[in-house]
């Protein structure tokens, strides 16, 4: 499930939040937060893996 974020999106919140597997390449940047721990519970469930998800200041938004 390695998915990246789309550089010509829109994103214009004022955070991303970024999921990462510390066990597999798994790796995911989300606009909601709720997305990004549903990425994370779902991964680490179906897994096991260490997986975190981390708040990130949105530049495209400054």
């Amino acid at each position: 499930m390695s998915q990246v974020f789309d550089a010509d999106s829109d994103a214009d919140g004022e955070y991303l939040y970024h999921v990462v597997c510390h066990d597999c390449p798994t790796e995911s940047v989300s606009q909601r937060a709720s997305e990004a721990e549903k990425r994370l519970d779902e991964h680490r469930t179906s897994t096991g893996h260490d997986i975190e998800v981390a708040q990130l200041p949105n530049e495209r938004n400054t």
